[in-house]
């Protein structure tokens, strides 16, 4: 299978899509048969999962993986790239940093992005952007993105403009849709900035006053409690319970 040039923002997995109804072959065969890859899943909002960093070690899926995933953001939960291929194999390293937040399997598509991409490249696609973790509003047109549920193998993955299943239209909020820039605008300077990821963490770090050994290991966390308090205030209740598990339970007391 030859890679279709992605189209402006288009995820990975919708390229690796539309690359194999193109080539005629069978997905999972295809799959396993040149990537050695079965039970693939296709989580949208997984920036390095195991299936993409094992995809990431073939020439042509490396720069998919940095331009167009996720993965820049999960970049943040380590400290270089060469701590991210060594542990994100681990499926515990990959559980621990993912219970913390929401993370939503669905995939999401703005309508009026659809209709432009229909007329600007024949058809619509899957854009990286409104499938970053924790967006639900497409921040070019202001809009709450459409939902596709229940997806989780590439076969099953059609461009938007194939759909035949049901979609869940999303609630337009501007909370949700400010938050939603904030996240996009993120991403795009990790990708921009070379080792930003770096800069953000040794920001976080600071303000926390973290301290640690000369093994790395965390010793104190001096202003974590007063830090906690001023993000609780300055972020609206709906967006900390759209983020974040121990907010979203409503049986907290």
């Amino acid at each position: 299978m030859k890679l279709l040039e992605p189209l402006p923002g288009e995820h990975l997995w919708s390229v690796i899509s539309r690359s194999a109804t193109w080539s005629g072959f069978s997905y999972d065969s295809l799959l396993k048969e040149k990537y050695d890859l079965s039970s693939v899943l296709v989580y949208p909002a997984k920036g390095d999962c195991r299936t993409i960093a094992k995809l990431a070690k073939h020439a042509e899926f490396a720069s998919l993986r940095k331009e167009n995933s996720p993965y820049p953001l999960w970049l943040l939960n380590f400290d270089d790239e060469e701590q991210t291929a060594t542990e994100i194999l681990s499926d515990l390293t990959t559980r621990t940093s993912e219970t913390l937040i929401v993370t939503s399997n669905d995939w999401r598509y703005c309508v009026k992005c659809a209709e432009e991409d229909r007329q600007q490249h024949g058809t619509a696609y899957w854009h990286t952007e409104h499938n970053l973790p924790l967006v639900t509003h497409c921040t070019k047109h202001g809009k709450a993105l459409v939902k596709l549920m229940d997806v989780k193998s590439l076969k099953a993955l059609k461009m938007p403009n194939r759909i035949s299943a049901k979609v869940i239209v999303g609630t337009e909020d501007e909370e949700l849709m400010q938050w939603s820039a904030f996240v996009v605008e993120v991403y795009n300077q990790l990708r921009r900035i070379p080792n930003f990821n770096v800069h953000l963490r040794q920001k976080v770090f600071e303000a926390l006053g973290i301290r640690k050994d000369v093994h790395g290991q965390l010793l104190s966390c001096a202003h974590f409690n007063s830090l906690l308090d001023e993000f609780e205030a300055s972020l609206p209740k709906q967006v900390l319970g759209h983020c974040f598990q121990f907010y979203a339970d409503k049986t907290r007391k």
